[in-house]
């Protein structure tokens, strides 16, 4: 068990680290503006019908603030007020995070227990929820109240939350990939070696729902999940078994895309019913993402974003910048994209 556990905390080390080299402009912004805000508790606002955890900035979001950890403390940032506080409403508390030698009991409502790691948050319909990585291939989701009061155990379940994918919340419901490391013979375990779901959870009751079929080809992953209407969306990719080719090669990348699968699936959430809608390896350049009507690409020269209308296959084109646009990964192409939409197509670049 102490060998399970040394491994998988080096393991989850390497994933914080290149996390770390990923964080959107967002989380910059709100470390700079953590510095100027007046420190406080007090109970913030109690969320939303909609709420995202996004994964490559760590934040819990929706249209009021974003809820984020620093230090091993969870706090919540308001956009009204422009002002950040602690989940905890108890007076004087210090917000001291879990130590094993100097605090190993916190009492504080805005931090876990023993070194559990918070793996997904936000604040949604008048409760908290935070996701946390209990053991090894399982996880406890917690809910309390805003201001920290009440927290309990709403459900646990035997998969880990995917740390390269957001969670999404609506209408009391939350939208996961789950994932289990094949442990070897040593205990050990990696990214490399996983098996991957998608996974529902009611927010009311705890029932937890897999909405596909496990996934367990060769090097395989689920990304970029999101919900459109009644449906599901979600992006896969695996390589053939035994697959062979060189990585040192300056031809890898090439010799890798003879093995590469890699499509894009809709599953409805209300009967479980899932389907694949895209073969993505033939888009690799371009494709940004979709929806129940519109697929959305980049084009070739980087200048124009546009759709293609799923049923006649007609093109229409929702912007263009003078300058390309270039984003560092998919995800943030596409939240690109969301954002120029909710403006009515103004022309910017990211």
């Amino acid at each position: 068990m102490k060998a399970k556990s040394i491994e998988y905390e080096r393991f989850k080390s390497v994933q914080e680290f290149k996390l770390s080299k990923i964080i959107s402009a967002i989380a910059l912004l709100t470390i700079v503006l953590s510095t100027v805000f007046t420190l406080s508790s007090c109970k913030p606002g109690h969320g939303s019908l909609y709420t995202e955890y996004k994964w490559s900035s760590q934040l819990g979001v929706n249209q009021e603030g974003f809820l984020y950890v620093e230090d091993h403390v969870l706090w919540f940032y308001d956009f009204a007020s422009g002002q950040r506080v602690v989940l905890c409403n108890k007076p004087d508390c210090q917000h001291k995070p879990y130590s094993s030698y100097t605090n190993p009991d916190p009492e504080c409502n805005a931090v876990l227990q023993n070194r559990d790691s918070f793996d997904g948050f936000a604040m949604h319909n008048d409760y908290v929820y935070i996701f946390c990585r209990s053991s090894i291939n399982k996880t406890t989701l917690y809910r309390q109240k805003p201001d920290g009061d009440g927290r309990e155990i709403l459900t646990e379940f035997d998969w880990e939350i995917d740390p390269f994918n957001d969670i999404i919340f609506r209408d009391n419901m939350a939208y996961l990939v789950g994932v289990q490391y094949i442990l070897d013979e040593l205990g050990f375990g990696s990214s490399g070696n996983q098996i991957s779901i998608v996974l529902s959870v009611d927010l009311q009751t705890g029932k937890v729902r897999e909405l596909t079929e496990v996934k367990d080809d060769n090097q395989q992953r689920v990304e970029q999940i999101q919900v459109v209407g009644e449906n599901l969306y979600y992006n896969y990719f695996y390589y053939d078994e035994g697959a062979d080719f060189d990585f040192m090669a300056e031809d890898a990348y090439e010799q890798s895309l003879k093995y590469f699968n890699y499509f894009a699936y809709q599953v409805d959430i209300s009967t479980g019913t899932e389907k694949q809608v895209l073969d993505l390896a033939e888009h690799l350049y371009g494709y940004i993402s979709l929806d129940d009507e519109y697929i959305y690409y980049l084009s070739e020269d980087s200048l124009k974003v546009y759709s293609v209308d799923r049923e006649d296959s007609s093109e229409r084109v929702l912007f263009e910048s003078k300058d390309k646009l270039y984003c560092k990964s998919q995800a943030t192409i596409c939240l690109c994209v969301r954002v120029m939409i909710l403006a009515q197509f103004t022309v910017m670049t990211c």
